[in-house]
């Protein structure tokens, strides 16, 4: 907390390890600390033949004149493993985790009407691409579900991807909505998201496509924070608008820059979220997109 050695310390608030603030603070020994899972706080996990690599940001987010250089200062933090023999993917098509309740995760290609699931997963280049993810708690109390993010990436891997297209980064807002007319649909269950998207514009012929998204449950009660919204971009108006509120489409002014959570939790808040398995990753696919036969070229990503 005196990294100067000056009297001066930092400000705990303004720590933060990727998206997350510190767990621990102790003020005896000048010291914070962060405990919280290897898929938490927005790091990001690289597997190679041999090693797993988890990188993330330690970042000083100064609010208060503390008598230095007035930048942010940020230090990159890296922690490389070996890859044990039997290890596979973090992205199953469907699961359970286990917590204070029973939560099922599931994410599916819809038909026209999002009445069921598709019969097909092959697509036309520019078509329609309805998707729907959903969660069941079962006997937990209510919630509601977001997209924190989803990448389209050409394999289930993401470190063997030969391309990526980012649809929804930032906290649950939806870019590819500024490219096309993508958006979120109005919603029939706080616990079921639903997304209408163009199908994504790979330059190769009939390519498999892997949609890969990280899903968390919220209480429908404790709404309002940057981090945990739904975002849809007008395109007539250009701007955001909040899909659970459009009164409050405020919340995602963020969405062209960056989107912070609000304020910070107890460490017991946030050990309760991660360990009831509240955030999820899954991956839908492959989906196979086909250029449509004897129509103009598209540009590639």
């Amino acid at each position: 907390m005196d990294p100067f050695g000056n009297g001066i310390l930092l400000d705990p608030s303004a720590i933060h390890l990727g998206s997350c603030s510190y767990s621990i603070l102790e003020w005896s020994a000048k010291t914070i600390s962060f405990e919280y899972p290897l898929t938490a706080c927005g790091i990001v996990e690289v597997v190679s033949n041999k090693l797993i690599t988890y990188t993330t940001v330690l970042e000083y987010r100064q609010s208060m004149n503390l008598g230095f250089n007035s930048n942010p200062e940020s230090m990159v933090i890296q922690c490389t493993y070996p890859k044990l023999h039997d290890w596979t993917p973090n992205f199953p098509s469907s699961g359970i985790l286990e917590g204070t309740g029973s939560f099922e995760f599931s994410l599916n290609l819809m038909n026209e009407d999002f009445s069921a699931p598709a019969t097909s997963k092959s697509l036309l280049l520019g078509s329609s691409v309805n998707i729907e993810a959903a969660v069941n708690g079962y006997n937990h109390q209510p919630m509601i579900l977001f997209l924190d993010f989803c990448i389209a990436a050409t394999d289930r891997d993401l470190q063997n991807t030969s391309e990526n297209y980012t649809i929804i980064e930032n906290h649950g807002c939806l870019v590819d909505g500024k490219e096309s007319n993508s958006m979120y649909m109005s919603r029939t269950d706080p616990a079921v998201i639903q997304l209408y998207l163009q199908a994504f514009k790979f330059t190769d012929m009939d390519t498999e496509i892997y949609i890969h998204c990280q899903l968390l449950v919220w209480d429908p009660a404790d709404l309002g924070d940057p981090a945990k919204k739904a975002c849809s971009f007008n395109q007539a108006t250009s701007s955001w608008y909040l899909l659970d509120n459009p009164l409050k489409s405020s919340l995602c002014n963020c969405c062209d820059g960056l989107c912070n959570p609000k304020g910070s939790l107890r460490r017991k808040q946030r050990s309760e979220e991660y360990n009831s398995g509240l955030v999820h990753d899954m991956v839908l696919g492959p989906l196979k997109i086909q250029r449509k036969v004897g129509s103009f070229e598209w540009d590639g990503i």
